[in-house]
């Protein structure tokens, strides 16, 4: 991975999920990994390097007790977004945890502006 790559981990357990917020990463350039449980991001989180994770709220919320707490460890060293496609039009919404804002940053400015600056 060069310099200046931002690698993004996606955490989505439905494999159409994944698929859309990859096409849409990979679209501006970024280089995505992907799992379907936390469980399976944390054993892929010490292969390589990632500089933030975009995870699935409908993933968080099937999760177990310890799989969010390991989740909330996990945003003490890079930004963490989670995501939803909204039902009325397919949008991607996102937001970071505990946001009180109804809409975080979209897909590229997560990517661009606190991914690459990670």
């Amino acid at each position: 991975m060069s310099d200046n790559t931002v690698r993004i981990m996606v955490v989505a357990w439905k494999e159409d999920l994944r698929e859309r917020y990859i096409k849409e990463l990979e679209e501006l350039g970024v280089q995505c990994d992907s799992v379907s449980s936390l469980d399976d991001l944390y054993n892929e989180l010490f292969e390589r390097s990632y500089h933030g994770l975009v995870l699935d709220s409908e993933t968080m919320l099937r999760a177990r007790e310890s799989e969010k707490n390991m989740t909330m460890d996990i945003m003490e060293y890079f930004p963490v977004l989670r995501a939803r496609v909204s039902g009325l039009d397919g949008e991607v919404l996102t937001s970071f945890y505990g946001q009180t804002e109804p809409q975080g940053p979209t897909l590229k400015e997560f990517a661009q502006d606190y991914c690459a600056q990670s």
